[in-house]
C-alpha cells in the first residue's frame, strides 16, 4: 500500500487478505471465487488526496493473453473482466464498488 507515483506499477497480485475479506463479508464471494481473481493497483488522487486505485479482475475473462495485462492501464480496454474497482487511502477501510464481470454474475443468478 505504500505505491507512491514515481514507483512502477508492481504488476497483478492475488488479492490479499483484508481485501478477501471485504470480498467475502460485502460481496458474499466464497475462497474459490476469489482465488480466481487477481489484482492491480495504481498510485492516483481522490478528493485531494494520495490513494492507491484497485482493479479486481478475473483473467479468464480477457480478450487476448493474460500476459498482456501487467498495468492498471491495460484493463480500460478489457472492462469485461474487472468485477470490482475502487481505491484506499492510510488509515481509511477499502472504498470498492462492482463493476462488469459482477453485474453479469448477478443478472445470471
Amino acid at each position: 500500500m505504500g505505491l507512491k507515483f514515481w514507483q512502477r506499477e508492481p504488476g497483478p497480485t492475488e488479492v490479499d487478505a483484508t481485501l478477501r475479506d471485504l470480498l467475502m463479508n460485502r460481496f458474499n464471494l466464497t475462497a474459490v471465487d476469489i482465488d480466481k481473481l487477481l489484482v492491480l493497483r495504481r498510485a492516483g488522487i481522490f478528493v485531494g488526496r494520495p490513494v492507491i486505485r484497485l482493479r479486481v479482475y478475473d483473467p479468464t475473462l480477457l480478450n487476448g493473453e493474460v500476459s498482456e495485462i501487467t498495468k492498471f492501464l491495460d484493463l480500460d480496454t478489457q472492462a469485461q473482466a474487472v468485477c470490482f474497482e475502487g481505491h484506499t487511502e492510510k488509515g481509511r477501510p477499502i472504498n470498492l464498488n462492482a463493476r462488469a464481470c459482477q453485474e453479469e454474475t448477478a443478472k445470471a443468478a
